[in-house]
């Protein structure tokens, strides 16, 4: 348990990644430097902007962690010591939706776990958007997909 939690820390620490982009119509796309980030559907209860980023991370990685599956087929020999990640960066747009998700870096060669992990990410429930100057604006994540530590039964 503890070794979950170290893992979850560091995924959080280290690839929950907000970069800086440009959209393809170039309107400018925000990180961590935005006024207000988007929120997790749930999360804007909380009294403080600390509260609710901690609150959506960690709803984001619950929600990756809970709705992710292997992809039917998988065998053993698919999975680097016992699991596969997948790193992909998305878009929460003006209108808190997730948009243009994109593989970054995958442990495992087979376009399935890629697949199945942007069909998750697609998934995402509607957030409240990112603010900069009281306007609603894109931010981009990073974020990391975990596969489950064994395959599918066949």
């Amino acid at each position: 348990m503890v070794n979950f939690k170290l893992l979850i820390s560091v995924f959080l620490l280290c690839f929950f990644e907000i970069s800086i982009a440009q959209e393809k119509d170039e309107k400018q796309v925000f990180d961590e430097g935005s006024e207000t980030m988007p929120i997790y559907k749930g999360c804007e209860i909380l009294a403080t902007m600390a509260e609710r980023s901690q609150c959506t991370q960690n709803s984001i990685m619950e929600f990756l962690r809970e709705n992710t599956a292997n992809p039917k087929g998988i065998e053993s020999s698919d999975f680097t010591n016992g699991s596969v990640t997948v790193y992909a960066r998305l878009l929460v747009t003006e209108e808190g939706k997730v948009d243009s998700v994109e593989i970054v870096h995958a442990t495992s060669l087979k376009k399935e776990f890629s697949d199945a992990a942007i069909a998750t990410i697609r998934k995402l429930p509607v957030f409240t958007p990112g603010q900069q100057n009281g306007k609603p604006v894109s931010v981009q994540y990073t974020v990391p997909i975990r596969s489950p530590e064994t395959p599918n039964p066949k």
